[in-house]
């Protein structure tokens, strides 16, 4: 639209729009799928905070903006995940135009000095009892987000609440959400407190992967919403030298982190077989003294080659479908027998038949602190899977022996969540008949809970 006088211009606007359907489906294994356009599409993303080492939260150019999206873009993710930042409208219009999907976070109402009273533990029976007068803001400001964002179809998920923070009245406020936005993904906790209700079930494993399980979440899609967290601080690129700079897991040299990050990817893949819809890895830059960003704080160093990424990233996105199957029962639903042992075993006890001094108990198992466990499972094979993987829940320096050959050593955190560990390329250990799993973790670092499963595909 122009404005004109004499046949001379004063002034020009254009504007867009665009049409995109963001749906949900069961899919051919039961499991609920994002789609995009009616087509079922992995989201896969960055926790994406849009903090800047001059301006803080101000982004120094618009062009700024724009370079972030577009290295996340060719580093062949689709999505990023706003995170707990409302951006300038034209953010979002970069995304609509790059063609880059966005959960936008609503910003968390809550008070650092007051962290016991307004932080829900992700075991609290209860959510905060926030005020009324508080209360009323923050679905103020919510709405007022959503009124202000809603004409972006770049974003595709609204996510109400994080870990906790400030999270009161769950059920009523994501129930208003999904009322409120019908053409959007309603997640209405990312990370520890579900309440059962919006359109997701979002945990949080570091460094992970993990995922809740789909059977115990009927009718809602299972996504990872943080992950990874691998950290890589780069001399003459910190915010602070002095201060602590760190990652969930912390590395010194670029070999080990991209040695690393391939191996979360290789751990990744197997869980979209199992019900996975989306995830999201920590972070796009580094933030201050958090130094598991892809890129510095600064933007100036981007410490994985894209093309690699896009590489790694490429099998995320494949539409085929696998049968997930059970071949050792984990009991994170039901409980199962493990047979088990505090004691160090004899000499070659990866491959005994002898379980005569393993104690048969039901699991989980609660392990206290500096106790060793030992574990042994024999299991029948009629066919042999193409692809194997291990689901695990322990606290310590964890070894797996597979028919005696050892196929995982590796130091596992595990407190509310599952690990899961692809180990497909032992596959070939597998034998029709008798087969034995052994599982060595300890001594565990504080109490904790061991458990484990194996799944073939």
């Amino acid at each position: 639209m122009s404005l004109q006088k004499n046949n001379k211009i004063f002034d020009v606007v254009d504007s867009y729009f665009a049409m995109r359907k963001v749906s949900i489906v069961k899919d051919q294994q039961g499991y609920q799928r994002i789609q995009l356009n009616n087509k079922t599409l992995f989201q896969y993303g960055t926790l994406d905070q849009g903090w800047w080492p001059d301006g803080l939260l101000t982004p120094p150019s618009a062009e700024a903006m724009r370079y972030d999206m577009e290295v996340l873009k060719d580093m062949g993710f689709n999505m990023l995940r706003k995170h707990i930042k409302v951006e300038p409208w034209l953010y979002y219009y970069y995304a609509d135009s790059l063609g880059i999907l966005l959960w936008q976070d609503m910003v968390s109402g809550f008070e650092t000095a007051k962290r016991s009273e307004q932080h829900v533990n992700w075991d609290a029976p209860h959510d905060w009892n926030r005020p009324h007068e508080s209360a009323v803001q923050f679905e103020y400001e919510l709405k007022t987000m959503i009124d202000q964002l809603k004409f972006f179809p770049s974003i595709v998920t609204w996510v109400i609440f994080n870990e906790g923070w400030g999270q009161y009245d769950t059920k009523r406020v994501v129930d208003w959400s999904m009322q409120y936005d019908k053409t959007r993904i309603i997640n209405g906790v990312s990370g520890w407190t579900d309440r059962e209700c919006g359109h997701m079930i979002d945990s949080h494993q570091y460094p992970g992967p993990g995922m809740e399980p789909a059977a115990q979440n009927p009718g809602r899609v299972v996504v990872l919403g943080e992950f990874g967290g691998l950290g890589l601080p780069v001399e003459n690129h910190l915010w602070d030298p002095s201060m602590r700079n760190w990652g969930y897991r912390t590395y010194t040299n670029s070999p080990d982190l991209i040695k690393e990050y391939t191996k979360l990817m290789h751990n990744l893949y197997p869980l979209r077989y199992n019900g996975l819809s989306a995830a999201v890895y920590t972070q796009t830059t580094d933030v201050e003294g958090e130094v598991n960003g892809l890129l510095t704080y600064d933007r100036k160093v981007i410490k994985i080659d894209p093309e690699l990424l896009r590489i790694l990233h490429h099998p995320l996105y494949g539409t085929d479908t696998r049968d997930v199957k059970k071949i050792i029962a984990d009991s994170e639903i039901d409980a199962q027998q493990l047979y088990i042992s505090h004691d160090q075993p004899e000499d070659n006890w990866q491959t005994t038949r002898n379980a005569n001094k393993f104690q048969k108990v039901n699991g989980p198992v609660s392990v206290l602190k500096e106790k060793p466990v030992y574990s042994l499972s024999h299991f029948t094979l009629n066919d042999l899977p193409e692809g194997i993987y291990l689901y695990i829940l322990a606290y310590g320096d964890v070894k797996v022996y597979l028919n005696g050959s050892l196929v995982v050593d590796k130091k596992i955190i595990g407190k509310r969540h599952y690990e899961d560990i692809n180990i497909s390329e032992f596959v070939s250990l597998l034998r029709q008949g008798e087969n034995t799993l052994a599982v060595e973790c300890g001594p565990f670092e504080q109490n904790a809970v061991f458990d484990y499963g194996l799944f073939g595909y």
